[in-house]
């Protein structure tokens, strides 16, 4: 077996490089910012020009989330919590969105002001897309995309807990199981797919598509001002299935059946609606 005898810090910074941690110094009284190597591999270009965190904030943190992190460190600065956290994403000289999870604590002189922050950056970007990928698999559909039954009944409970109108519009394609005997499932799945991106693009202005299994769909609608504007939307639907669908060369013929439920008018509650 061979010994590596390497320096301690030759073996602490590739303890940092391997567990995707950086540190991070920044001087108030001097007004520099000091960035360990491996945080400005990550970035792909020079961290000197930075002369704070505002300015490292204002440069390289995406837009969305730029609002948020410069609150998060006005917000301990002043003095609200005993420990800066905040996490952002950032755009690299390459143009890559990473995600970072920044961690720090205050030095103060005798009078109690901070004369030095000093830090960790964490690299999580792969923890942030296993989460994302986690949560977009609990609320949608995988072969249409569409939001599930969960994210629906959230979603109306959100809406009936707000007292709001609306309508649910329950589409059932009809003698389904046809289509994938006559067809094979490839095409069964490529006709669910062509269906719901047309019946999203005719309900968009007013309100959201559903899967909520098979061939079953749910409408929620919140956005209407009258029952003949619902009737005129599921006229509206009926008018575009006239039409076959094109799926792989072959064209396929459906028809549908809807059913309407309206709250509050016919109930508030999710489970009888």
């Amino acid at each position: 077996m061979e010994i590596y005898n390497g320096s301690n810090e030759q073996i602490y910074k590739r303890a940092l490089t391997g567990a995707n941690i950086s540190l991070w110094e920044w001087d108030l009284e001097k007004c520099c910012i000091f960035f360990s190597d491996n945080f400005k591999n990550i970035l792909g270009y020079n961290t000197e020009n930075f002369k704070n965190l505002f300015d490292f904030i204002e440069e390289i943190v995406i837009p969305p989330d730029k609002l948020s992190a410069k609150n998060d460190l006005t917000f301990f600065i002043k003095g609200n919590t005993e420990t800066y956290r905040s996490e952002f994403k950032i755009s690299t000289k390459e143009k890559h969105i990473r995600s970072l999870l920044v961690k720090g604590a205050a030095t103060r002189n005798s009078a109690g002001e901070i004369i030095l922050l000093s830090g960790s950056i964490n690299d999580v970007t792969q923890k942030k897309r296993l989460e994302e990928y986690i949560n977009y698999s609990a609320y949608y559909d995988s072969l249409t995309g569409l939001p599930n039954r969960i994210l629906f009944r959230n979603d109306l409970k959100t809406i009936l807990d707000n007292y709001k109108n609306g309508a649910l519009i329950f589409i059932d394609i009809d003698d389904f199981k046809s289509v994938n005997d006559t067809f094979g499932h490839d095409y069964g799945d490529l006709l669910l797919v062509i269906f719901s991106q047309l019946i999203a693009m005719c309900i968009e202005p007013y309100g959201t598509l559903y899967r909520l299994g098979g061939d079953e769909f749910m409408l929620l609608i919140d956005k209407l001002n009258s029952y003949n504007e619902l009737k005129k939307l599921c006229m509206e639907i009926s008018h575009y299935l006239k039409n076959p669908f094109e799926v792989k060369e072959k064209q396929i013929y459906i028809t549908i059946s809807i059913g309407i439920a309206l709250f509050p008018e016919d109930s508030s509650d999710v489970a009888e609606l």
